[in-house]
This record gives structure tokens, C-alpha cells and sequence, in this order.
């Protein structure tokens, strides 16, 4: 009787833990969702960025959020041009202009 009991137990156990994986796994893909984003170099600061917006969002005049790898950092900067691979960015504060050649995905 008592193998039977711990059996029991066993299964619930194994079916708890398998949910709870299954649970860690789907949040661990929404939290890591930023990960993919639009990457490109900026060649006058040789860094590499990522835009965290998706590039079929942007527009002309959008403020986007650029991870720069050089200071680790993220900043804010407003559209001035966008194309395929090429994407023109402006310090709203200021003015100072930044081109990143961006991947075509």
C-alpha cells in the first residue's frame, strides 16, 4: 500500500515539474523577445547597435531605442532616414546625426 502511495505521489511530482518547466520556458521566451532585434555597425564609432523596434515599424520622425555595444548603453534617437539597409538617426537633444548600416534580415 505504501509503494502504491509514493507512486502516486511520484507521478504528481513529475507532472508538476514538467509544468513548471514548460512554464519557465514560455516566459523566458517572452522576456528574451528584445533579443531579436534589427542589428547594424555604426562605422564612424565602429560599434555595433541593435534597434529594438521592429524595421517594418519604423517611419521617418519615430523616436526608436538604439543598444549601443561601444557604451553598453541604450539611447534615443529620432528617424531622419530609413532604407533598406541604411538607417539615419539624429540626438534629439543634440542634433548630432549617426548612419548605421543595417543587416537585411
Amino acid at each position: 500500500m505504501m509503494i502504491t502511495n509514493m507512486r502516486v505521489d511520484l507521478g504528481k511530482h513529475i507532472k508538476g515539474v514538467k509544468m513548471k518547466r514548460k512554464l519557465f520556458i514560455f516566459t523566458l521566451l517572452l522576456i528574451c523577445q528584445p533579443a531579436f532585434a534589427w542589428s547594424g555597425y555604426d562605422y564612424n564609432k565602429s560599434c555595433f547597435i541593435d534597434v529594438s523596434e521592429d524595421r517594418e515599424d519604423i517611419r521617418v520622425g519615430d523616436t526608436i531605442s538604439v543598444f549601443d555595444y561601444c557604451s553598453s548603453e541604450y539611447k534615443y534617437y529620432t528617424v531622419v532616414y530609413i532604407d533598406d539597409n541604411e538607417l539615419t538617426v539624429k540626438n534629439p537633444k543634440t542634433g548630432y546625426r549617426r548612419t548605421f548600416d543595417m543587416d537585411d534580415d
